[in-house]
């Protein structure tokens, strides 16, 4: 239980802030759960249980080693570890290393390179997403280029080209956390589907070619 709460992070979080000559401190409650009033979580179970009954079939493949796919799956659930360390790390800069760390190793990157080209593949097999295309509606950034600034924060943090400490990453932490989120919940649930086709493949690229070609409109 201890360990359990370390993880979790303290209940309140108070932030120090200089101006000059002169200090202030602001404090908000993060304990758990908090905003959650009675039947929410009963609501949130039901509303999300396609989503809790494919992310429990990577993690009960993993943990009696009957695999559907060996290789997707072990990448799935250590990209689910990275992803829990990033969301309980208290530094932004080492938060950043472990979310692109979590989708180095969903996708079997392997070096940088492959690490921008398969992202972006995550792009256009999820969202439609060319590498030319806006992130979003509104925004001012091209996939190509919010895939660059992923893979660039991680490799200047961890390669000591950005302070550890007093690195102040371009990317957007809450913004970066809800894109692998959704990424690695997406891919547990087309994992679903996937398991259904016919002779299904057990490697990334054939995984991702078949959800982008499954979310092609019909001619």
């Amino acid at each position: 239980m201890t360990r359990l709460d370390v993880r979790r992070g303290e209940a309140q979080h108070q932030t120090l802030s200089r101006s000059g000559d002169s200090y202030s401190v602001s404090v908000s409650n993060r304990d758990a759960g908090l905003p959650i009033g009675p039947g929410t979580m009963a609501d949130v179970l039901q509303k999300t249980a396609p989503v809790i009954e494919a992310v429990g079939k990577c993690v009960t493949s993993f943990a009696t080693g009957q695999f559907r796919f060996p290789n997707i799956e072990r990448a799935w659930c250590d990209a689910a570890y990275w992803l829990h360390e990033a969301l309980a790390e208290t530094l932004d800069s080492i938060a950043f290393a472990k979310l692109e760390t979590a989708l180095e190793v969903l996708v079997c990157a392997e070096n940088t390179a492959g690490s921008g080209s398969r992202i972006e593949s995550i792009l256009a097999a999820f969202y439609g997403l060319s590498p030319n295309d806006m992130i979003t509606s509104n925004s001012s950034t091209t996939a190509k280029q919010f895939v660059k600034g992923i893979v660039r924060d991680r490799s200047r943090i961890l390669h000591g080209t950005w302070s550890t400490l007093n690195s102040h990453p371009a990317m957007n932490r809450r913004s970066t956390e809800e894109f692998v989120i959704a990424v690695i919940r997406r891919t547990a649930m087309e994992l679903v589907a996937y398991a259904n086709t016919a002779a299904p493949s057990d490697q990334i690229e054939a995984f991702l070619m078949w959800v982008k070609s499954k979310n092609q409109p019909t001619p």
